[in-house]
């Protein structure tokens, strides 16, 4: 993953072990992060984002979202209690990280997750989602988290609580926002991987992307 101003994150393998690394765009080699004490060659790392300026990164550590401060160097794990799984799949400059979590009580249910380690853990949309998938995708510095629930594209405001479930155009069966900025929202919507089209939304365009 690549952010607007060039930073870059991935992985890097050290001693049989994968590690979260990262590149800012004014340094020329990568930077392995640390890991969790009990990580093993068995475990996976996935990196998913970059905050813009470049101090935040977020994904997955042994199935557990995470972030990791850059300045302070702090790793932090982000699953919150009574949850077994999670991800990390966007993080803003605050350092706030969204995607899902899992309690994995009975199968899977993927709950839309708001993760900042100096906040209480914050779930959103719970009347709406349902088994099995449900993603924040994105997450901008104005407080605007976008993803899918219900098979829906939505949007969310953090700050407001104001959202919108967004209506699949005729003959698609899912849908889901990947990324937003400046009010622009795009995603795809689709019947399956194999097909998907695209989709873009701004409030100008009245009430459906």
């Amino acid at each position: 993953n690549i952010n607007a101003n060039g930073d870059m994150v991935g992985t890097i393998i050290v001693d049989g072990i994968v590690h979260p690394a990262y590149k800012l765009v004014n340094e020329s080699a990568w930077t392995i992060a640390p890991v969790f004490s009990n990580m093993t060659a068995s475990d996976g790392v996935t990196m998913y984002s970059i905050s813009q300026n470049g101090r935040y990164i977020t994904g997955q550590m042994q199935a557990k979202p995470f972030v990791y401060d850059i300045q302070t160097q702090e790793l932090t794990n982000l699953l919150p209690s009574d949850y077994v799984y999670g991800a990390g799949y966007s993080v803003n400059n605050e350092g706030t990280s969204v995607g899902w979590v899992d309690a994995a009580v009975s199968g899977t249910f993927r709950e839309l997750g708001v993760m900042n380690k100096n906040l209480p853990f914050r779930k959103i949309l719970t009347d709406y989602a349902i088994p099995v998938n449900n993603h924040i995708w994105h997450i901008d510095d104005n407080g605007l988290v976008v993803g899918e629930v219900n098979l829906k594209p939505f949007s969310y405001n953090l700050n407001t609580d104001e959202f919108k479930i967004y209506d699949l155009p005729a003959g698609y069966r899912t849908g889901s926002f990947q990324s937003s900025s400046n009010g622009i929202i795009v995603g795809y919507v689709q019947n399956m991987v194999t097909d998907r089209d695209a989709i873009i939304y701004h409030e100008s365009f009245g009430d459906q992307p």
